[in-house]
């Protein structure tokens, strides 16, 4: 379940030329990131369900090492250092601190929930080359990382405004096949859970992400903004996500896996019923703002919560509000991998199908049951770990 969707400036007028609609991408498997229920402050939004899904990952060759290296290049494909191609120019980036990560002014801080003008917050790190090796090295489910103008390795061309509202049309007209839309009435926010289910574009790179990082899944999530402000709330999610900006400019407040308690990281891999997984932010969490073709990695069980941009909207900049794409690889339990083949195996197993005698009547044999248990649970891990291992060489 998502927190409340935050914001207060009016939308803008609409805008007009929307193009075609798109096709709707595929059905399938596992829930997404941003997977749950919730309601958007501010209006009385319907909140459309359907069955969730995630794609199921084809044979791609490629291995670890720079993205783009040696194998089969990302939509828009990759060079030694990421650009900005099929992407929008950038806003003006205030507030940059020596050094070069990007920051946000202390006017700009103050208007960002959770944060003063004092409260500056931790420098995150900045790349401009993805390095898949040192992504997983150094980031992975550890700490955020931002990587300047390297959108274009993961999604390109941007989606662009025209396609927004040309989806935006359809999602009014008719229901989503496989996405879940949550919106508010007055038009600030929209967010298209499965968003690969409703855009053949990010179907496609969904598929060619998962074969390159590695993952079995990857799934996608729109999040659309008008007005400055707005956003979701902060939470956290089971999944690892990459943030691509596509359009205007978005502000990021970011915290670490540790900033979750243990029993709230529980409740959200267990799909604890009526769980809300909202996030604490530390006093100082790390502050980011987002351009066209940044891109923001949020590890697993990470605090975050982003808002629309407001500076250089006097020039314009984030007038039109903001658009983003997260790409998610979504965590997996030991419990959803490992016990339904687990059960599975022990139907075959006498000791546990056959009638247990009645309590204080007959003998019990915890012994032959825990046996039984153990050698189920070992042809149980030897297969998972066969067919991880298939996998990984399929992509190899």
């Amino acid at each position: 379940m998502l927190p409340p969707v935050r914001g207060r400036v009016p939308a803008p007028a609409g805008r007009g030329g929307a193009a075609g609609a798109p096709r709707g991408g595929r059905r399938g498997g596992a829930g997404g990131g941003h997977r749950g229920g919730g309601h958007l402050r501010g209006g009385a939004g319907r909140v459309r369900r359907a069955r969730r899904g995630a794609v199921r990952v084809p044979r791609i060759r490629g291995g670890p090492g720079r993205l783009g290296a040696g194998a089969d290049p990302l939509p828009g494909g990759a060079g030694p250092l990421c650009g900005r191609a099929g992407y929008p120019a950038g806003v003006r980036r205030a507030g940059r601190r020596p050094g070069g990560p990007g920051g946000i002014t202390r006017a700009e801080g103050a208007g960002i929930p959770g944060g003063t003008a004092a409260e500056l917050g931790a420098a995150m790190t900045e790349r401009a080359v993805l390095d898949i090796g040192e992504f997983y090295e150094t980031f992975w489910r550890r700490r955020p990382v931002v990587w300047r103008g390297c959108g274009s390795e993961f999604l390109s061309p941007a989606l662009d405004w025209d396609r927004i509202e040309a989806l935006e049309a359809r999602l009014a007209r008719e229901e989503p096949a496989g996405a879940e839309v949550r919106r508010r009435e007055d038009g600030q926010v929209l967010f298209v859970n499965q968003a690969q289910h409703v855009l053949p574009a990010l179907d496609a790179a969904c598929a060619v992400l998962a074969g390159r990082f590695g993952w079995r899944e990857c799934t996608a999530d729109l999040s659309v903004t008008r007005g400055g402000g707005a956003g979701i709330g902060c939470h956290f999610d089971h999944s690892d996500n990459f943030v691509v900006q596509q359009q205007g400019a978005k502000d990021w407040l970011v915290g670490l896996p540790e900033h979750t308690s243990p029993d709230r990281r529980r409740k959200r891999m267990l799909d604890v019923k009526g769980f809300v997984p909202s996030g604490r932010l530390p006093e100082e969490p790390f502050r980011v703002r987002l351009e066209p073709g940044d891109v923001l990695y949020l590890p697993v069980f990470a605090p975050h919560e982003g808002v629309e941009g407001t500076a250089g909207a006097e020039e314009g900049a984030s007038a039109a509000g903001s658009v983003s794409v997260s790409f998610s690889c979504n965590a997996e339990s030991a419990l959803i991998r490992y016990l339904r083949p687990l059960l599975r195996r022990l139907s075959e197993e006498r000791a546990w199908w056959e009638p247990l005698p009645p309590a204080g009547v007959g003998p019990q044999d915890p012994q032959r049951l825990e046996e039984a248990l153990v050698r189920a649970l070992r042809d149980v891990t030897a297969d998972v770990a066969a067919d991880v291992a298939a996998d990984g060489r399929g992509r190899a």
